[in-house]
């Protein structure tokens, strides 16, 4: 399959902002894994997740980006990018019709509080 490319400019507007994720993102999305309720829906290690666990998660998606497998880009705030509200995916493609599966987390989010 083709890697698959970010828009360029970034999807956005007034609402919402899809940009790829960012090394300073690892903090933000450190937190968010860090939750006890994220990590009992989000989180298959038994182990507290940590900085390497986000950076290893990081390249997991840009390997399978650059495999055309999947795309997940960061959903920050429009109008302050540096504040990262949630993330989305779309993977699973359907090669026939081109449809993904997709789906949307945030610790800002409820059921089950930071994920839909």
């Amino acid at each position: 399959m083709l890697e698959l490319h970010f828009p360029t400019p970034a999807l956005a507007d007034e609402t919402v902002l899809l940009r790829p994720w960012r090394e300073a993102d690892v903090p933000g999305n450190l937190m968010a894994f860090g939750d006890p309720v994220i990590q009992k829906f989000s989180w298959p290690s038994a182990e507290p997740f940590t900085e390497q666990d986000a950076c290893g998660y990081f390249a997991d998606q840009q390997s399978a980006r650059l495999r055309g497998q999947g795309v997940q880009p960061s959903l920050p705030e429009p109008h302050d990018e540096q504040d990262v509200l949630g993330c989305a995916s779309m993977c699973s493609w359907i090669v026939s019709g081109s449809v993904p599966s997709s789906g949307a987390a945030s610790p800002h989010l409820s059921w089950p509080r930071g994920c839909l």
